[in-house]
């Protein structure tokens, strides 16, 4: 599937979304992942305002002096980025201690940190000397996301890779030139798992590598083995990835030859994927090439390295990889992937993947493509991604009661199954269901016996 111009907005929505730029409610449904059966098809979450700037890079500090606040990684930090979000926020993102940070501060009052976890543990830490307070609060998986205020300014800090108090400590004393004290008896968090890059669920997780590795257990024989995400040229100049394992001086690798490759891997991790049995999984994906995207899902066994495969619900082959982008785990254990979908045009969406077992992956039963990013205030753009009834359009209002949609009406699809159904938001108000029917080698689907084409003056397919 391809990405046209106009799903670069797409993934921008994408990075809104988890900067917090969209509703709670929306995250919430995205990372839990599960649809009830199409047969009583929920509403979807009502449509909410697109971010109204997209994110900015900027050089350094300096780049925040317009929003009235100074802020830097601390001393020690790598992989340094600074972002403006919304021309109101400014954000640092950096690795330290082994841990994946997120800073942002703003002149504003309450969270702007745009995390939205339950949280099972929250503590006051004080800092020393100036009678301040930061808010610390602990997830089950050992994530931390730490408040504070300051001269009018509000900060947080965000991790998900579960840094020791002492670590944490050192780092918002820095940023914050006060040292923070944590309570006594605090007690560390479990180790966090180890990641060769930024952990996939950070704000902006579109870092290309370079020669990345660590040393873990992977397969647990108490041996530690090197993995390591090498990015080369083949014969032709062309990029590729590849993964090379060390394991007592011998090299395995994964790449080209053994499967599609991403021509430049944008998430590369240790994961534990499938619960139960005595591996930590590796997981690279990136862009093949032309926004088509591949993840790799690879278990090393101590003798060979065994990878993911997935059956096609469009030609029934059995592929290896799964066809997508790696955006994280849902709290069930899913698998979440982001991809390019074709359904009444082009958009961006994410659907839950479970272990079938045998190292085989399918889609989460129920689940549904749902789309990332939010277009509804889009509705007049000349080619998309709202869509205009040109004929009678069969409809199913509220998932129930059919109606006929009037020539004229502006429809957005905000998911499908790619089966058998989209669900649309109606620009008037409202949600329905249109029954599609895909024919055997068409990526156009059919609507009461007619091709898709003939209902609408528009449908933006990319490719």
């Amino acid at each position: 599937m391809k990405r046209f111009a106009a799903l670069l907005l797409s993934v921008m929505m994408c990075l809104g979304l988890l900067s917090g730029c969209l509703a709670k409610d929306l995250f919430a449904a995205l990372a839990g992942g599960k649809t009830p059966d199409a047969t009583a098809v929920p509403a979807p979450p009502a449509p909410t305002a697109a971010a109204a700037n997209p994110l900015k890079e900027v050089n350094g500090p300096a780049g925040f002096l317009p929003l009235g606040v100074v802020i830097d990684a601390p001393a020690g930090a790598e992989n340094v980025r600074y972002t403006v979000i919304a021309d109101a926020i400014a954000e640092v993102q950096f690795s330290h201690s082994g841990c994946g940070f997120t800073l942002r501060a703003a002149k504003a009052d309450g969270d702007i940190s745009g995390v939205y976890l339950d949280f099972v543990k929250t503590e006051e830490w004080l800092f020393k000397g100036n009678g301040l307070a930061a808010e610390v609060s602990t997830a089950a998986d050992g994530a931390v996301l730490v408040l504070w205020k300051l001269n009018g300014v509000s900060y947080s800090l965000f991790t998900p890779n579960a840094p020791t108090p002492a670590a944490l400590s050192a780092i918002v004393s820095s940023i914050a030139g006060s040292e923070l004290t944590p309570p006594a008896g605090t007690e560390a968090p479990a180790p966090a798992t180890p990641v060769l890059s930024d952990d996939p669920l950070l704000d902006e997780p579109f870092h290309f590598l370079e020669d990345m590795q660590i040393t873990y257990d992977i397969d647990s024989d108490t041996v530690v083995e090197t993995v390591k995400l090498i990015e080369y040229q083949d014969s032709y100049g062309m990029d590729y990835t590849l993964i090379e394992i060390v394991d007592n001086g011998e090299s395995i690798y994964f790449g080209n030859g053994d499967a599609d490759m991403p021509q430049f891997g944008d998430v590369a991790c240790l994961m534990d994927v499938i619960p139960g049995d005595p591996y930590v999984e590796i997981i690279l994906s990136g862009d093949m090439m032309s926004s088509d995207y591949i993840t790799h899902i690879l278990r090393y066994d101590g003798k060979k390295i065994t990878p993911a495969t997935m059956v096609s619900p469009y030609d029934g082959q059995v592929y290896t990889g799964i066809f997508g982008h790696f955006y994280g785990m849902g709290e069930d254990g899913s698998i979440l992937i982001d991809d390019g979908v074709d359904a009444l045009g082009s958009f961006w969406a994410m659907r839950d993947f479970v272990h079938e077992g045998n190292m085989r992956f399918g889609y989460d039963h129920g689940s549904t493509w749902t789309r990332l990013g939010d277009y509804s205030d889009l509705w007049d753009m000349e080619y998309g991604p709202a869509l205009t009834v040109k004929l009678p359009l069969p409809i199913y209002m509220s998932g129930t009661a059919p109606e006929v949609l009037a020539p004229g009406t502006k429809i957005l699809v905000t998911e499908t199954d790619r089966e058998s159904f989209v669900n649309v938001v109606l620009q008037k108000g409202g949600w329905g269901r249109i029954d599609l029917e895909w024919k055997k080698d068409s990526y156009k689907a059919y609507i009461a016996g007619l091709p898709e084409d003939d209902y609408f003056e528009y449908l933006p397919y990319a490719g």
